[in-house]
């Protein structure tokens, strides 16, 4: 009687616990981005931009991932007075595609913990015009799920001698496994 007892009392106190599961699969992160540009004159003529980014976080040990990064940010023009004439400035639609190492601070077994990213790729501006780009992040990743960072990116071009820009990015990460 005793060791029924002890079975029916074990079952609701196993459904209290939690054991924790390390996923370290690849994961799909979507995240939206707002960015404000830091060098005149487009800072001058263009609005704080928006946009969205994708990254594939592939894991390389317990505090570490390599991470691939397609971005699209948009930039509008402002109203800028051109001799007596008032027009609207050109909008700026970036294209990055970059490659990143992620450092984690703590192991990622943690799930929360702090994470360092330098970053490096191509920019693609409108059509015709593309650059080298060079970036880094500084993020949290809560619960291995939520993404939140700031980041900043630079770049130039036969159009422009530099561009940069300094971003917020908050995203969730979707396993691929």
């Amino acid at each position: 009687m005793k060791k029924i007892l002890l079975a029916v009392l074990m079952i609701p106190i196993s459904l209290f616990c939690c054991a924790q599961y390390y996923d370290d699969s690849p994961q799909l992160v979507i995240s939206s981005d707002a960015a404000l540009l830091l060098n005149k004159p487009v800072s001058t003529t263009n609005y704080p931009g928006v946009g969205a980014t994708a990254k594939i976080t592939i894991p390389t040990g317990n505090f570490s991932d390599i991470v691939l990064i397609g971005s699209l940010m948009s930039f509008r023009g402002k109203e800028v007075v051109k001799g007596n004439k008032t027009v609207k400035a050109q909008a700026r639609n970036l294209l990055p595609l970059l490659i990143g190492y992620r450092r984690y601070l703590n192991p990622l077994y943690n799930y929360n913990t702090w994470y360092i990213e330098p970053r490096v790729g191509l920019t693609l501006d409108g059509t015709k015009n593309r650059a080298i780009t060079v970036g880094a992040a500084l993020g949290y990743l809560i619960n291995n799920k939520i993404d939140l960072s700031i980041r900043y990116q630079s770049f130039g071009g036969s159009e422009y001698a530099h561009l940069s820009f300094l971003g917020l990015n908050i995203g969730y990460g979707f396993s691929l496994h």
